[in-house]
C-alpha cells in the first residue's frame, strides 16, 4: 500500500468516522452508504478477487483496496469496519477487527454457533468497541411504524407470534457456500429466518428464548446438489416453535423451496391482549404492508398503518452516528445472541426430535 495515501489518510480530521469494508460482495452496498454518509469517511475496502476493485475505483484510490483484511487493519487502523463475508467468518474476523481498534457492524447471522456470539459480545465489551448486528428489516419504514405503535402500547401485552420466509424455489447460489453448512451454519433459517425472526422478538419486545422445538426438511436441494454434482446439505426448509419468558409464543416456517402459490411469501403477526400487528408482503417481491387488528365496541377494527418515521437512517449511516454520539445500535449483541440461540435450538432439536432448553 502507498506509504503517501497512508500518511494522508492518518492525518485527517477526526470529525468523521473512518470506515472500512470486508468483503465486497454485498459489501458494495456498505461501502455505497459510507459514501453517501456525511459523518463518515470510506478509508478501505478488503476483498480477496482483486478484480472486484473496479466496483470501489471511483470511490477509493488502489492503495485503499487490500487483499488481507488483516495487512489493513494494521495499515489502516479504521474507526469501524463492516464484514460482508461467509458466516464462517464473522466471528474470527469481528474479533480481529475490535483488537485492531474498530467497532464493528456485522452481517446476520452473529456467529456460526451461540458460543461465538457470546465471544463477540464479551469481546465488545472488554475492549470497550461498539458492536451492532445489520438486522435491517429494524430499518424499513413499515417496521418502524409499527414498532412505533408496539411502544405506544398498542399491543397491550404480546403474548404470541408467527412469523415466515419461504420461497417457492429461491436457492442462493445453488453450489456456493450458502448450501455448505461447514460455511454457512445451515440453510435458509439462517439466510432468511434470522430477519422474520428478529422481526417478530423487537415487536414483542425482545423476550428471552426458553426452549425451542422444530424440524428440518432437505428433500429438494440435496436431491437438486445429487442431480448436478454440487455441494449441499444443509435444508430446504425449517419450522419451529419458540417458548420465550413470561408464557411468550413464537411459531415460525421459513425455506428457500416449497410448494406454495406465492414465489416469495413473508409474513410476521405479532398478538397482544389490546390488538395484532402485520408486517407482510401482499404480492410476490419486497414491497410490504404494515397492518393493526383491534377491537372497539365490540367490534373488530382493521387497518393498515399509513404513518412511518421517515427520517431515520439506514443501519451504516446509523452505525456512525452511534458511534459519533456514544450511544448503543439498534440492534445489540444481545440480540444477535438471543437469535443464534433459537438458531441453535431449532438444529438440535431436529436432530434429536425433542424440545431443546435454551442455556443461560
Amino acid at each position: 500500500m502507498g506509504g503517501l495515501y497512508l500518511k494522508e489518510i492518518m492525518a485527517k480530521s477526526s470529525s468523521k468516522v473512518r470506515c472500512a469494508v470486508i468483503g465486497l460482495g454485498m459489501g458494495w452496498n456498505h461501502a455505497k452508504a459510507f459514501k453517501e454518509c456525511p459523518e463518515a469517511e470510506l478509508v478501505a475496502c478488503v476483498d480477496m478477487n482483486p478484480a472486484i476493485y473496479e466496483k470501489v475505483k471511483d470511490w477509493i484510490p488502489a492503495e485503499a483496496f487490500f487483499t488481507d483484511y488483516k495487512e489493513m487493519l494494521k495499515k489502516v487502523k479504521p474507526d469501524l469496519v463492516t464484514i460482508a463475508l461467509p458466516n464462517f467468518l464473522h466471528a474470527t474476523v469481528a474479533i480481529d477487527a475490535m483488537r485492531a481498534g474498530a467497532s464493528v457492524l456485522g452481517e446476520k447471522p452473529m456467529a456460526m454457533t451461540t458460543r461465538e456470539a457470546i465471544k463477540i459480545r464479551d469481546e465488545a465489551a472488554k475492549l470497550k468497541r461498539l458492536f451492532g448486528l445489520n438486522l435491517s428489516y429494524r430499518f424499513t419504514p413499515q417496521a418502524r411504524a409499527l414498532k412505533g405503535m408496539a411502544e405506544e402500547g398498542f399491543l397491550g401485552k404480546p403474548y404470541h407470534a408467527r412469523t415466515q420466509w419461504t420461497r417457492l424455489d429461491g436457492f442462493p447460489r445453488f453450489g456456493g457456500w450458502f448450501g455448505q453448512k461447514k460455511l454457512s451454519g445451515g440453510g435458509p433459517l439462517i439466510d432468511l429466518g434470522v430477519h422474520r425472526i428478529d422481526l417478530a422478538l423487537w415487536l414483542m419486545g425482545n423476550p428471552k428464548p426458553l426452549t425451542v422445538s422444530g424440524a428440518t426438511h432437505h428433500h429438494i436441494g440435496v436431491t437438486r446438489g445429487k442431480a448436478t454434482k454440487q455441494k449441499f446439505d444443509v435444508e430446504d426448509l425449517a419450522a419451529g416453535f419458540v417458548r420465550l419468558e413470561n408464557g411468550v409464543s413464537l411459531v415460525f416456517e421459513i425455506s428457500w423451496g416449497n410448494l406454495q402459490r406465492k414465489t416469495e411469501d413473508m409474513f410476521t403477526q405479532v398478538v397482544g391482549t389490546e390488538g395484532a400487528l402485520i408486517h407482510s408482503n401482499p404480492v410476490d417481491g419486497y414491497d410490504f404492508k404494515a397492518e393493526y387488528v383491534k377491537r372497539e365496541a365490540g367490534q373488530y377494527v382493521r387497518g393498515e398503518v399509513f404513518k412511518a418515521d421517515a427520517d431515520f437512517r439506514n443501519p451504516y449511516a446509523e452505525m456512525v452516528h452511534c458511534i459519533v454520539n456514544k450511544k448503543p445500535f439498534l440492534a445489540t449483541a444481545e440480540d444477535g445472541i438471543a437469535i443464534q440461540q433459537i438458531l441453535d435450538g431449532l438444529y438440535k432439536s431436529a436432530q434429536t426430535g425433542r424440545e431443546v432448553k435454551v442455556k443461560a
